[in-house]
């Protein structure tokens, strides 16, 4: 629990600095650049925010790398073991102990703690050296974009060609086609409402969108069906930011030029 590991420290009321002690567990704040390794000082490192350390920078495969090697050397200096877990899964997912741990850094470290991964996770993966969780997570959300799209895609052909989309989805769910992001998101896409269970909003997507490209690109990997769901993404948050991912299926819906009849009033 990060709240168990790591305390604030208010020292004066214009800054607060993250705490964190003898085991600093690191979810993808780093990942994300929420938080940057500043000074570490005795036997706690202190973390400051990007905007009080600095201007912020786009997210790029170098920079992040930067950022996490560095925090590694701090708190390794400070006698703290560094670990970059990344968690794969939606908030829906973690209420059902459905998440999905990328643990890197030291193996020893991933091996005492995980009982405390599984107690709200059903893996957790050790991906080897520091800093591979964070690839690996790159990854995994690149593998989330296509199978999102590829489920509304799927969902409005079968609604274009005649299919009662609920009868569609359970078919399609126990398919070989079948995805764990169709499984999460398709009873979503079937009933067309993307405000009232929010897995994940297009306004926060769009940020992860842009780390997956720039990571690709800085390693030289072309990825074809990844940028061809771009489009579809930016005109679902145009349309509202706030709605789950899984609008894309709207989007798809106006392209193929299909209206859902309307329901009968009873």
């Amino acid at each position: 629990n990060e709240q168990n590991q790591c305390q604030l420290d208010e020292r004066n009321d214009e800054e607060s600095h993250l705490v964190c002690h003898r085991l600093a567990f690191f979810e993808n704040r780093i990942q994300r650049g929420r938080v940057t390794t500043e000074r570490a000082r005795g036997k706690q490192t202190v973390l400051r925010r990007p905007d009080e350390v600095g201007p912020r920078r786009r997210a790029h495969r170098s920079v992040e790398r930067h950022r996490l090697l560095r925090a590694e050397r701090a708190l390794a200096k400070a006698g703290h073991t560094a670990l970059d877990c990344p968690i794969s899964g939606t908030g829906s997912q973690a209420q059902n102990r459905d998440l999905v741990f990328y643990a890197s850094g030291n193996s020893a470290a991933i091996k005492r703690l995980r009982p405390m991964f599984e107690a709200f996770g059903r893996h957790v993966y050790d991906v080897g050296a520091f800093g591979n969780g964070s690839r690996m997570k790159y990854v995994a959300n690149l593998l989330v974009a296509i199978h999102n799209v590829a489920g509304a895609e799927a969902l409005v052909l079968a609604m274009k060609g005649g299919l009662d989309p609920a009868m569609a989805y359970t078919v399609l769910s126990n398919s070989a086609g079948a995805s764990r992001m169709f499984q999460v998101r398709g009873p979503m896409m079937v009933a067309n409402d993307y405000l009232s269970e929010v897995t994940m909003k297009l306004s926060v997507w769009q940020k992860d969108m842009n780390v997956i490209a720039d990571f690709a690109k800085s390693v030289g990997c072309p990825t074809p069906m990844f940028t061809a769901t771009i489009p579809l993404y930016l005109a679902a948050t145009s349309s509202d930011p706030m709605q789950d991912t899984g609008a894309v299926c709207a989007v798809l819906e106006k392209l193929a030029d299909y209206r859902r009849p309307r329901r009968r009033q009873r």
